[in-house]
């Protein structure tokens, strides 16, 4: 998919939460992904509620890179310079977290550690639009400009490439997925489901609309507990001792 490694900022730390976190700086190819991979956001919750966070968005710095300097002959001039930034952390409670603006409300077995697994659960997820989308613009761009030069660098056909054209949302659910649905009917805007996953797919144009939240709902149910079969006893000896 992204056929070239790219110029692009350093590697910066992300903290979400005062927990240890990690920033990767992604800037090599992403195999086995498409090109909404590039700007999503992915949260994998535990039973207890807590779990990770892995946000993807592009950058299109202006300052060059330390290779950039140490490049000579040839006349070379750097023409542009684009990147996909991944950051990966901890939180403790989902229901606490704030991601640039998007909020999370989560009801049921997985509202608190006493009553992790224990029935279903609902999670509230609230995307704001408009001007108070930062969601949007710090993963996808913020102008049509950068969106353009992170195409024309990052991929090989610029001109029908999609990336950063929509924001992509993952819930990887402790359970079975029994819904995934989205209080917005646009074209574009997709809720789907699957096995323990929902995802939510969002255009980039349709996040910077002035306009009310999104609201996604998922719900799921804790998987059935697995049990380990006792094991079977010995059969009996059928050799008789003879007088």
């Amino acid at each position: 998919m992204f056929a070239r490694t790219h110029a692009s900022a350093r590697s910066m730390r992300r903290r979400f939460i005062p927990l240890a976190t990690l920033a990767a700086l992604a800037l090599v190819l992403i195999p086995g992904c498409d090109e909404t991979d590039a700007t999503s956001i992915r949260i994998d919750i535990a039973p207890d509620g807590s779990g990770t966070l892995v946000t993807s968005g592009i950058v299109t710095p202006s300052k060059g890179r330390p290779v950039e300097d140490a490049t000579s002959g040839g006349t070379i001039t750097w023409t542009g310079r684009a990147g996909i930034i991944v950051s990966k952390g901890k939180f403790t409670t989902l229901s606490d977290l704030t991601l640039a603006g998007i909020t999370f409300e989560v009801a049921g077995g997985a509202a608190s550690q006493s009553g992790a697994g224990r029935g279903p659960s609902i999670l509230r997820v609230t995307l704001p639009r408009g001007k108070s989308a930062a969601w949007a613009s710090l993963l996808a761009g913020s102008t049509d400009a950068d969106r353009d030069q992170a195409r024309a660098i990052i991929t090989e056909n610029p001109g029908t490439s999609t990336l950063a054209s929509s924001v992509k949302i993952t819930i990887n659910a402790p359970g079975k997925v029994l819904g995934s649905g989205v209080s917005l009917r646009a074209r574009g805007v997709a809720a789907t489901r699957s096995e323990t996953q929902a995802v939510l797919q969002i255009p980039s144009d349709i996040a910077s609309q002035e306009a009310d939240p999104i609201v996604w709902h998922v719900s799921w149910e804790p998987l059935a507990p697995t049990t380990t079969p006792a094991p079977k006893p010995a059969p009996a000896s059928t050799d008789a001792k003879k007088p």
